[in-house]
């Protein structure tokens, strides 16, 4: 398996949620202060994706679930 690692502008809609993350509730209050955030002040910690063999253009979410769905929320990306 190769590793890549670079950075790039992904549009949060190209990005699907891992069936694998154990976490699938997060609190409304801190999500709130995240979207917030994220309005203000932008998003300071990348989320990690990988693209979805057999869906040119698809990634899944590897790290980051709460991040993502904040920037969502937000109208960020």
């Amino acid at each position: 398996m190769t590793t890549l690692t670079s950075f790039e502008l992904i549009d949060v809609a190209l990005i699907e949620k891992s069936p694998l993350n154990p976490r699938h509730k997060f609190p409304k209050e801190s999500m709130d202060r995240l979207v917030e955030s994220l309005r203000t002040v932008g998003q300071l910690d990348p989320v990690t994706v990988r693209e979805i063999s057999g869906k040119a253009g698809r990634f899944e979410l590897v790290n980051g679930e709460r991040r993502w769905l904040a920037a969502k929320e937000a109208g960020v990306g």
